[in-house]
């Protein structure tokens, strides 16, 4: 992470993702987030410059049309899917 970095933090809302928003303001880099409606106000005082409802049909829209060609399913031995995301935001 370097200063001015733009930083994606996925689920900010949790412990880690609030950790992870503090840690890249203190790097001095700038802060997107997604989380829940009830999260917003905290995560734009820890610092995030946008701190964006994860089930608003902007971000839902967005995400289904730019990671489908990244998105892969994996199974685990109790047949369990998960699904896991490899993208890169320029």
């Amino acid at each position: 992470m370097s200063n001015r970095q733009r930083i994606l933090v996925v689920g900010g809302g949790g412990a880690v993702g609030f950790s992870a928003i503090q840690l890249a303001v203190a790097a001095g880099c700038p802060v997107t987030t997604t989380c829940g409606s009830q999260s917003v106000e905290r995560m734009l005082a820890a610092g995030a410059e946008q701190a964006v409802d994860y089930l608003s049909e902007v971000v839902l829209n967005f995400l289904l049309y730019h990671i489908s060609k990244h998105l892969f399913r994996y199974y685990n031995n109790h047949r369990q899917c998960y699904y896991i995301l490899f993208f890169e935001i320029k």
